[in-house]
Order: C-alpha cells, then structure tokens, then sequence
C-alpha cells in the first residue's frame, strides 16, 4: 500500500535525480559495484555493463587504494569521519583524473554497501597546482630580487659616487649616502625635491627636455652644477643611464670641484704668465 507507494516514489526521484547530475554516482559493496550512473560511466570512460562487472578499486589509482580502502571500512563500520576524500581515479584510455568522494553507508538489498558520489576536480587541481607553482616563481623570482637589492645598496652605500634612480617625471626615487654628502641633504630633504630644485643650471622646461633625450640615446654624460644645502655649488660629472623596462633613470655623480678648481688655476696662471 501505502509504504510501496513512497518507496517507488523515493526510488523514481533516486532514479531521476542520478540521470541527471553531472556528478558520478556509484554503489558499491566490497568487490562489486552493484550501480553506476551515466555520468560516472563518462568520468571513468568505461560503459555501465562494464562497470558492473568490475571492482570499484580497478578505477582508482594504486596510489590511493589504501586510504580510500581504510576510510570506505570506517564508514560502512560507522565511524564518524569526513564524508569527503580526494583521490586519483585511471579512465580507461589510462588518463589520471581526480575526484572530490564524498559517501555514506546504505542499506541495499538487505546488506551494507557504499553509496558514493564523484566530481571531477582535475580542472580546478590543475588552476591550484599552477597558482602554486607560478606564487613559488614569484617567491623565487622577489627573493633573488630582493637579495640583488641588498647586494646593489651594499655596493652604492659604499661608493664614493653619489647615485641617484629617478622616475620620467623627474622624482627623485632612491639616492646614496655619497649624494647625500656631496649635497648637505638628507635622503627624506631629498626625495621630496625636483631636479630642478638641485641643478643650477636647469628649469623644469629643461629637465623634461633633457629627460626626452636621455630616453632617446638610452645614455648621456655631461658636466653641471648642483646647489648644496648651505647655497654653495658642487660641480659634478654624470652619468646617466635609461632602463626602458623599468621607465627608470639611473644616474651617477663624481665631483669634479677639485678638477674644475686645479683647471681654473691653471688658466689664471697662464693669463698671469701672458700678460
């Protein structure tokens, strides 16, 4: 009567809800697997009436037979565990795939068996395998960076060289403690400057045009003048270099005042001598 009647109901929405989910669904108990739906059928590669002559660990990878054995026990025995388990499943073309399980024990035909519902999770394995290895790249690639930043401010702080790195619009980025020196400022006075405010002999007008050329021969090296904090000049020579890839301009300073000095000397000693 009535206890037929909402069992064949139950059996009919089992019966359609399983033809129509793309999740794999297997029942299985100890060596045989008593049903197969379509989809479990696609996932593994093999037909229905094939599956249902073989044992369930013929599609799960070596690898993974003993857990996936320990945890189908421990369910079928009642032990409360995760329902969840991932593992390696072979298709039959021989492909590796792998599944999110998720099972629970059942009572079929009078006896214990495993209910157990696949989703093929080889796609999202392979996103999170690839995050993985491209965050392990960039770990590699900003520690060898960083440990090259470490080794190239070793070198500039040691330098009697003034160094500056500057950005296209003429800020001032990064200088070592020689620029410092050479100028009287300190490095916070000094990122928060212009060039313009530091070469005495160029404008902004200037600077920007004198940017645009650098950028266009890649290299320049001139002489010029930069005020110090205290007014006086320090006549300096640079070097600057343009990194394209960085959009980032480094430039190297060596002063030249005793040069510049010993030269004019020179010239009013032999005016001197002239006249």
């Amino acid at each position: 009567g009535k206890a037929r009647e909402d069992l064949r109901e139950s059996e009919n929405i089992f019966r359609t809800l399983a033809e129509t989910t793309t999740a794999g669904i297997f029942i299985f108990r100890s060596e045989r697997i008593l049903y197969v739906n379509k989809a479990g059928a696609r996932m593994s590669g093999y037909r229905t009436d094939e599956l249902l002559k073989m044992s369930p660990w013929a599609i799960i990878h070596p690898e993974h037979w003993s857990v996936t054995l320990e945890r189908s026990r421990a369910i079928m025995q009642g032990q409360q565990i995760s329902p969840q388990n991932e593992f390696k499943i072979i298709t039959k073309e021989g492909m590796e795939r792998w599944v999110l399980s998720t099972s629970a024990a059942i009572e079929l035909q009078g006896e214990p068996a495993l209910i157990t519902t696949l989703v093929d999770v080889s796609d999202f394995k392979k996103a999170e395998e690839e995050r993985a290895r491209l965050y392990q790249e960039n770990e590699t690639y900003y520690r060898d960076r960083i440990a090259e930043q470490e080794r190239f401010s070793a070198v500039l702080a040691a330098s009697q060289e003034g160094f500056w790195i500057r950005s296209l619009d003429d800020r001032l980025l990064y200088v070592n403690d020689a620029y410092c020196r050479m100028t009287g400022y300190n490095r916070d006075e000094l990122l928060s400057m212009h060039i313009s405010d530091l070469d005495d002999a160029m404008d902004r007008a200037m600077v920007e045009q004198h940017t645009k050329t650098i950028k266009e021969r890649g290299y320049l090296l001139f002489e010029t003048s930069h005020r110090k904090k205290d007014g006086g000049l320090v006549d300096l020579e640079v070097s600057v270099n343009y990194y394209a890839s960085e959009k980032l301009l480094f430039s190297f300073f060596r002063d030249i005042s005793e040069r510049k000095r010993a030269a004019s000397e020179r010239e009013r000693h032999m005016a001197e001598k002239d006249r």
